[in-house]
């Protein structure tokens, strides 16, 4: 039997180790530990790069610690639950200090992340995907790591409990009407449900469920779904996506318990909060990362300036720079997240914002304007963008820059070039939105002083 020692964590959490020629990925497995494995195929034909099975331990690493969730082997939604927290958080740190080196980019400013204890309830959003058990009964669950098969999953214990507390009978709902609700298939594309997402409001115990099908309920379905939800407090809507791909929502949504969108609260603000959406999942960690954001932004700033939210969504961290500026602009592309910010602002009493529908890389003049004193940033994981990073180099004032990055590729991409043109970075932090995962997200605070 092939015997290894790993020597580090791929993106995805599996040990990495070396033997002979190949490069093993090896599930379960952590940074310094050796083992006995058993090597599968290649993940390519005539690639490295191969996965490998633990047979055997003969040295354990002194962080490893019992996974408190039962299915920690078998769903793919954790990779890190073996590993100690504050080690999960020094690996995180380490993924940006490797980034920042590969970038030739100064590492004295990255910070340690903070040092708090496990919060098993950290995720406000889920997506569950249906299938059948071993009786014929429907049930919802997690994929298994790299495929398409559901691990049969009601509770997961990082999730608020409102989900399970949903699911339960509505699974019974469904499989006491089996003949109008049938299984999306993947191979013959019969069937009609796909998958189910919750939100809830955390705080507010507000809740919202989006239920995805393939195609459109019969006149019969549809009314002993209206009927079910009718006397529940879930805000309840269906999403039509008949894409044989792996998106999961599309553009056509149905209110069908017309009890309106969800109701969130962060930064001491109330938020509408439609299916389309963009909210972190991890509400405590989340408003961390974007008091920090809007704290150093704020910094210095007067009552005649400007500040710009780009990638606004719904207006989060927009309305929370209110306080601190003249006038804030957000800046997005989806049309029913500007909906969302503008009824935000309303909600709020808030007047001295506006919100644009438009790309950001559209947004020069906005980016340029020398009242414009501090920007925020949380794009999607493609980063600015070659022609607004172009636009921030062009900047001929004093300004302060907030970027938000749940991608380290984006990050490499995006930030040397702004540091070429002058940008200072005053510090980098992570922020751990998601416990027992490889993922983090950086916030890199810049300013430019001209």
């Amino acid at each position: 039997m092939p015997k290894v020692q790993v020597q580090e964590l791929s993106e995805q959490g599996d040990g990495i180790a070396f033997y002979q020629d190949k490069i093993l990925y090896i599930p379960n497995a952590l940074k310094g530990e050796v083992l006995e494995v058993e090597i599968g195929e290649s993940f390519v034909k005539g690639s490295k790069r191969s996965p490998a099975k633990i047979l055997n331990f003969i040295q354990k690493s002194k962080y490893r610690v019992e996974p408190f969730c039962p299915y920690f082997s078998q769903c793919g939604g954790c990779a890190l639950q073996h590993l100690a927290l504050k080690e999960q958080r020094q690996e995180k740190r380490l993924q940006i200090v490797k980034a920042f080196k590969e970038s030739n980019l100064p590492q004295e400013k990255i910070k340690a992340f903070r040092d708090s204890p496990q919060v098993k309830v950290c995720r406000y959003k889920t997506i569950r995907s249906f299938c059948y058990d071993k009786e014929g009964n429907i049930n919802v669950g997690f994929y298994k790591k790299r495929s398409h098969e559901v691990v049969e999953i009601l509770e997961c214990p990082q999730e608020d409990p409102l989900f399970a507390k949903f699911l339960r009978p509505f699974c019974d709902f469904l499989n006491a009407n089996l003949e109008l609700f049938p299984l999306y298939n993947e191979q013959d594309l019969s069937g009609n449900l796909r998958h189910i997402l919750l939100r809830s409001g955390g705080s507010t115990q507000d809740l919202m469920a989006v239920l995805i099908l393939a195609k459109p309920l019969n006149s019969k379905a549809l009314d002993t779904l209206r009927a079910f939800v009718k006397n529940l407090k879930v805000k309840f809507f269906i999403c039509l996506n008949d894409s044989v791909g792996n998106d999961i929502l599309s553009s056509n949504i149905l209110d069908i318990s017309e009890k309106g969108p969800l109701q969130v609260e962060l930064l001491n603000l109330k938020f509408n909060a439609y299916p389309t959406s963009f909210l972190q999942v991890n509400y405590p960690e989340c408003e961390r990362l974007y008091q920090k954001a809007i704290d150093f932004c704020a910094q210095g700033s007067k009552q005649q300036t400007k500040a710009l939210d780009l990638c606004c969504g719904v207006g989060t961290m927009t309305l929370a720079l209110t306080k601190y500026f003249a006038e804030v602009i957000g800046v997005e592309i989806v049309e029913s997240a500007i909906k969302a910010a503008n009824e935000n602002a309303k909600l709020n009493a808030i007047e001295n914002v506006s919100f644009k529908l438009q790309d950001i890389n559209e947004a020069t003049s906005l980016i340029q304007d020398p009242k414009v004193k501090a920007i925020i940033a949380d794009p999607s994981r493609r980063g600015l963008g070659e022609r607004t990073v172009k636009a921030l180099c062009k900047v001929d004032h004093p300004l302060r820059l907030a970027l938000i990055f749940c991608s380290l590729k984006a990050l490499k991409r995006d930030v040397p070039p702004l540091v070429s043109c002058g940008y200072k970075i005053e510090e980098v932090l992570g922020f751990d939105l998601f416990p027992n995962s490889m993922h983090l997200e950086t916030l890199v605070l810049l300013s430019k002083d001209c």
